[in-house]
């Protein structure tokens, strides 16, 4: 995104040895650990939870989709009970997401309500 110029060039800049934004990853690495340490430890185990579970809903999703657009891929691993796992396990998590949304307040926007 930063070769495109939605970013600052900052951004771009990767290390050598690692090919890693490494730049970019000291500066959020300074936001977080300010973040954390100056908010409120609740807010913070709230926010990692919401997130992890964000991160969840995705892959899931995204599982679904490449199932869905591309059947045909070769995939070297089997799920047990064939394609219906990711499918049960978004359905749980985006119930699991707003319910903990709806219990943590301020979060109304989160919720879609």
């Amino acid at each position: 995104m930063s070769r495109d110029g939605l970013l600052p060039k900052l951004f771009a800049d990767i290390h050598k040895q690692y090919g890693t934004p490494f730049k970019s990853n000291i500066l959020l690495c300074v936001f977080i650990c300010l973040f954390a340490g100056f908010a409120p430890i609740h807010i913070v185990g709230e926010m990692t939870s919401i997130g992890t579970l964000l991160a969840f809903i995705l892959v899931s999703t995204g599982v679904l989709i490449l199932r869905k657009t591309q059947p045909d891929v070769h995939r070297p691993f089997k799920t047990p009970f064939g394609p219906n796992p990711p499918g049960s396990e978004h359905h749980y998590q985006c119930n699991t997401y707003w319910y903990r949304c709806r219990s943590i307040p301020g979060c109304d926007s989160l919720c879609g309500y």
